[in-house]
């Protein structure tokens, strides 16, 4: 008797509650996006490199563009030494050259956390962090 009520059950719930599924779309939507590591560390990076750029020509307005990276050196410590030239607008840097273009270079550290297992805690010892060591005009 109770096998009837079963199959029963199974044939109306069958009938009130259909099986659906749902197709994901394997292919992105985004076209002609293409990132590199460079556009990630940038991005980390900018927001320091921004105040120290409005200090250096003390302008909370400054206008500057990123132009890559020119020398990356990992330190046995877990961090990374990276050079960076950036290119300051000359219509906003007052008192300097109008005409052309103030090239700068600029040292960071970036200290990745050391939270992970896989790295040695006696030598890595920091948590995230961004330090600027140098800053260089390199138009004077």
């Amino acid at each position: 008797m109770t096998k009837r009520y079963l199959i029963l059950f199974g044939f109306l719930s069958l009938a009130f509650f259909p099986f659906q599924s749902v197709h994901a779309e394997s292919v992105s939507k985004e076209e002609g996006l293409y990132v590199t590591t460079e556009d990630i560390i940038s991005d980390i990076v900018l927001p320091v490199l921004d105040r120290k750029v409005q200090k250096e020509y003390s302008d909370e307005h400054i206008m500057w563009n990123w132009r890559g990276i020119a020398d990356l050196h990992y330190n046995n410590n877990h961090s990374y030494d990276m050079d960076v030239r950036i290119e300051v607008n000359p219509q906003l840097v007052k008192g300097k050259n109008q005409y052309g273009v103030e090239n700068d270079l600029v040292k960071l550290r970036i200290s990745p956390s050391c939270d992970s297992n896989k790295i040695n805690q006696m030598v890595c010892k920091h948590d995230f962090k961004i330090e600027i060591l140098e800053y260089k005009h390199l138009s004077q």
